[in-house]
Formats: structure tokens, sequence, C-alpha cells
């Protein structure tokens, strides 16, 4: 299987996201820069979320647990960030008058 997948990135430079199953391993692989450094990028991520396809061939592999594992984690981690913040701007104040 050979799957590509055209995406627009967040400045407008559009990219391939292929995604590959050789002998039974599934790979991804995204033409931006992280993507070339072998880095699992925002762009393979949003096709996995938005494209069924992509999603299931995550779960014939056995790896969607750790995709739907990631989004909750990831949204954890924004939640805090967002909490720590506030906590930073009322130190701000105290300290800063």
């Amino acid at each position: 299987m050979r799957k590509v997948y055209q995406v627009t990135g967040s400045h407008g430079t559009p990219y391939e996201v292929v995604l590959t199953d050789e002998d039974g391993v599934l790979r991804a692989h995204c033409t931006c820069p992280a993507g070339s450094f072998g880095t699992l990028c925002k762009h393979v991520l949003r096709i996995i979320g938005e494209n069924q396809e992509a999603y299931q061939a995550l779960k014939q592999h056995g790896l969607s647990d750790y995709y739907d594992q990631f989004l909750t984690k990831n949204a954890e981690a924004e939640k805090l960030k967002r909490e720590a913040a506030i906590y930073k701007k009322n130190l701000a104040r105290k300290l800063l008058g």
C-alpha cells in the first residue's frame, strides 16, 4: 500500500504526506522540513486525524491506541499550559506591581 496526501502548511506551502505499508510495517513521511529530519510532524498527525483511511491504516497495524493516547495527553498538556499561563500572569501582577 502507498497512499499520498496533499497538505497545505501553516504558511501556505504545499507538502506531501506519504503512508506506506511495506512487509507489514506502516511508515509515514512528510516532505516538510521537520519530516525531512524524520520527525513525526503536524502534517502527518493532521492526515491521520482528518482522514478515516489513514486512521484505519494505523488501526490495522496496532498503532491507533498510541495515536489516541497522544491526543488525550496532548489535550491535557494544552490545558496545563493555559493554567500555568494564568498563574504566571497572577505572579507577575504581584511581583511587578
